[in-house]
């Protein structure tokens, strides 16, 4: 988007400094980091879930989620043995 006066250029390096235009709005930071989650499979699997746990943790993930469909394993039980593992 070119501002009035503003002339193309290919490289992009003199936009850095031009101002922005208005929005109409304020921009507001978050208040929270971001923060990133998984969600988990093969829930039924003790180890399995316990190897997961540990890994998504040493990658930085802050969440681990379960899922509660019809005929899944209860998404709680799962959740427990996460949160022991880790």
């Amino acid at each position: 988007m070119l501002l009035s006066g503003e002339m193309a250029s290919n490289t992009g390096a003199g936009r850095m400094n031009q101002p922005r235009p208005s929005l109409g709005f304020r921009v507001q930071r978050m208040p929270r980091k971001f923060r990133f989650a998984l969600q988990a499979r093969g829930l039924a699997d003790h180890d399995q879930l316990v190897s997961e746990a540990r890994r998504a943790e040493a990658l930085g993930y802050d969440e681990l989620f379960s899922f509660d469909h019809i005929g899944a394993v209860d998404p709680f039980v799962p959740l427990v043995v996460a949160a022991e593992a880790t």
